[in-house]
């Protein structure tokens, strides 16, 4: 089933419904928008299938439904694959999926129980576009890297001041000013003890005999 039609992949599911689980882990073939047109009825799609398969466009039709059920709108399946996309595909190209979707399952439109689809494909249209818009925001890949690579360097510029200031302070406060005064203080004692000093030496030389005799 490699490498053929998604429309005959479609067929081949029909016959053979134990195809699902394969088909389901497999990547999405390129051409899914084919099956997608025909299962919203598109006149030139359905046509060209016919012409391209040999089958009746009412049996595509069917076929290209059942496969969409199947395969993209299982219960697991995340917005892409209900869109029938590849992450890398384009926003506008979700969007053509999505109408021609819609064409298909809305309400409005489709009056069956197929109608449910409807919400999921709304609700993947919206997750889709909000992921894109994220991605265009940080394109390429190189600059979202950088981008967090910025915003670390800037967390950390912010950090640093408050360790080095605290280190940078603290000899200050002890070396800048408390050591300072500490030899002012000694300075001015020492001063002291040498005037006293001296005048003790000098005192009774000139003033001992007279306070002696009276």
């Amino acid at each position: 089933m490699a490498g053929q039609r998604a429309i005959n992949s479609a067929l081949d599911l029909v016959r053979i419904p134990a195809f699902a689980s394969s088909m389901a882990a497999s990547p999405l073939p390129p051409d899914v928008l084919e099956v997608i047109r025909i299962a919203a009825e598109s006149p030139e799609a359905c046509h060209e299938a016919a012409r391209a398969t040999g089958q009746p466009e009412r049996a595509l039709v069917e076929a290209a439904r059942f496969y969409v059920q199947q395969i993209l709108l299982r219960p697991e399946a995340d917005c892409y694959r209900i869109l029938g996309l590849r992450p890398d595909d384009p926003r506008d190209l979700a969007r053509v999926h999505m109408r021609w979707l819609l064409q298909w399952l809305h309400p409005d439109r489709n009056h069956g129980w197929d109608a449910v689809y409807a919400k999921r494909i709304v609700k993947a249209w919206r997750e889709v576009s909000v992921d894109s818009n994220a991605l265009k925001n940080s394109h390429p890949i190189e600059g979202r890297e950088s981008l967090g690579r910025g915003r670390q360097t800037k967390r950390f510029s912010m950090r640093l001041p408050l360790i080095k200031r605290p280190i940078e302070t603290a000899p200050k406060s002890a070396g800048g000013k408390l050591y300072p005064r500490f030899v002012a203080a000694a300075l001015i004692a020492a001063g002291l003890i040498t005037v006293f000093w001296v005048l003790g030496l000098t005192l009774p030389a000139s003033g001992s005999g007279p306070i002696l005799s009276q």
